[in-house]
């Protein structure tokens, strides 16, 4: 918990850092033109996911802070009073991050590992800090399950497989990020209270699983639940709300298609935003952060049934080895 802890801190004191960045470019530019969006949606992404992890790790401040600063930036052009009142949340979020990073005992000495290293074609030798497997993007998933469950009153039996599977260590921070978006969106939007899953047939305890596998070319990872699945006529709804298509349009759009759409900015069907969700920037960010090193997430849903994202990368460039530790089980939540 304490390695999960520090390494949740120090991302969210470099995520602090580069909002900060993003919002001395609005106040010079403003949030109009792509310049002044891109800044502004990477200071959302940024918010979002320290929120939703610091929520799950148990640290209410964090939270509450990133919360804050996403109320204050909740308009499509921020007045300058809401950037001060981000920024004085960014700051008091980086505080809090070092604080409680320097309150945390020191690493326990680990195990030496072989080194090893990489030659490809075109590629430096490196040592084994450059290969990486999709288990270690998902160390946190089992406590953010555990919480979030709890906070909503479900039961969920989480499941993780092919954590072996391997990935370029650059793919760790997106797929992180997309992994414990698409977590949250299962357990808050699509698996059931136990009453409501009873009265539909199913098990009290919704399934959720999170499994991995190397196609050519490329590493297949699948978040898959039985809940509900997504509410394909609310998503047309809110996306001809956001103009991106004419009421007619969108209900003749097919399901598959329609599904796609959860990935677009500003899309949410919470009734209104709240701590877990409901800003419309978490799967947006999540797919956008795959985009960014060439990946890509697909939704896929069956109304009734549950919902499934598949998300593929890149693979690692050959001659990359990885540990063959591998992290995989199963959790009652």
């Amino acid at each position: 918990m304490d390695d999960l802890l520090a390494d949740f801190l120090r991302e969210a004191d470099q995520r602090a850092a580069e909002a900060q960045a993003a919002l001395g470019r609005l106040r010079a530019g403003g949030a109009h033109g792509p310049a002044g969006r891109g800044a502004l949606a990477l200071i959302r992404r940024h918010l979002h996911g320290i929120k939703g992890i610091a929520g799950c790790l148990g640290l209410p401040r964090m939270e509450r802070l990133a919360h804050l600063a996403e109320d204050a930036l909740a308009g499509p052009a921020p007045s300058a009073d809401a950037l001060d009142q981000a920024a004085q949340a960014l700051t008091g979020i980086a505080r809090a991050a070092t604080g409680l990073a320097a309150a945390l005992p020191p690493p326990a000495a680990a195990f030496p590992l072989p080194a090893f290293t990489v030659s490809a074609p075109g590629l430096p030798s490196a040592h084994g800090g450059d290969a990486a497997r999709v288990s270690d993007a998902w160390g946190a998933l089992p406590i953010l399950a555990r919480q979030l469950a709890g906070r909503l009153g479900k039961r969920v039996a989480l499941t993780l497989e092919g954590g072996e599977t391997p990935l370029s260590r650059a793919a760790l921070p997106p797929l992180r990020e997309a992994l414990a978006q698409m977590l949250r969106n299962a357990i808050d939007h699509g698996i059931e209270p136990p009453a409501e899953r009873r009265a539909a047939g199913k098990p009290e305890v919704g399934a959720l699983r999170v499994s991995a596998r190397a196609v050519p070319g490329a590493a297949l990872i699948e978040v898959a639940d039985d809940g509900s699945g997504l509410a394909l006529d609310r998503i047309r709804a809110e996306a001809a709300a956001l103009g991106l298509g004419t009421p007619a349009a969108l209900a003749a759009m097919a399901d598959a298609d329609a599904a796609q759409l959860v990935f677009s900015p500003g899309l949410s069907t919470a009734a209104r935003p709240g701590l877990i969700s409901g800003r419309g920037v978490g799967l947006d960010a999540a797919a956008s952060g795959l985009a960014e090193i060439g990946g890509r997430a697909e939704a896929i849903s069956t109304p009734g049934r549950g919902c499934l994202f598949v998300l593929t990368l890149p693979a690692p460039a050959p001659g990359i080895k990885v540990r063959d530790d591998v992290l995989d089980g199963a959790l009652a939540v």
